[in-house]
């Protein structure tokens, strides 16, 4: 156990008595520093595919990291897409406001909400689209919420199973899972990191 005495500090003057004070922990120098903060999250150069501070929805589908750009879910708002054979729906939505983005925290921007679905109903793949501000089926031409929820049509109160997917930003994401597929409307890949 470490006392005072072998600290190197002056404890001429003090307020309160010195035989109050024990070892808060590890010695000195017992935690070593970080000297190269540019190498912190990246080990070797940081993945610039997209840019750090965007945000994606990401998942982890049947082993393989994937990220949906909010940008191009913003502009499209469905995806449909095929990882390995499982068959998802990404879907955004606005109404969601980020205080992380302006100086002034009253004035924040609209980044929206996304989440993914599996599209498989009943052995049936479901492929969707954007009709008048709401998610429609192909198949059943069925409403749907961003909840996943069929709330008009057919297949009213139907729900599709949610993929486990959250809204991060690219940096913090990439950093733990560097084989990240990046997805967009047109093409399932757009980048790899190969």
């Amino acid at each position: 156990m470490n006392t005072t005495s072998q600290w190197k500090i002056d404890f001429s003057k003090h307020s309160i008595s010195l035989d109050e004070l024990i070892s808060g922990g590890v010695g000195r120098d017992g935690i070593p520093p970080i000297d190269n903060p540019t190498q912190f999250l990246f080990k070797e150069q940081a993945d610039n595919r997209i840019f750090p501070t965007s945000r994606v929805l990401a998942a982890e589908i049947d082993g393989q990291a994937n990220a949906y750009p909010f940008k191009i879910l913003a502009e499209k708002r469905i995806i449909n897409d095929q990882v390995g054979r499982k068959h998802v729906l990404a879907v955004w939505q606005p109404g969601v406001a980020s205080a992380l983005d302006k100086s002034d925290i009253n004035a924040p921007r609209d980044v929206g909400m996304a989440a993914l679905y599996n599209r498989s109903l009943d052995n049936q793949t479901l492929s969707f689209r954007i009709e008048d501000s709401l998610v429609r089926d192909e198949q059943t031409n069925s409403g749907w919420n961003i909840f996943g929820q069929a709330v008009e049509g057919k297949l009213v109160n139907r729900q599709l199973q949610q993929e486990l997917a959250y809204p991060h930003f690219w940096f913090a994401w990439v950093a733990f899972k560097p084989e990240t597929l990046i997805h967009d409307d047109t093409t399932s890949l757009v980048y790899s990191q190969s």
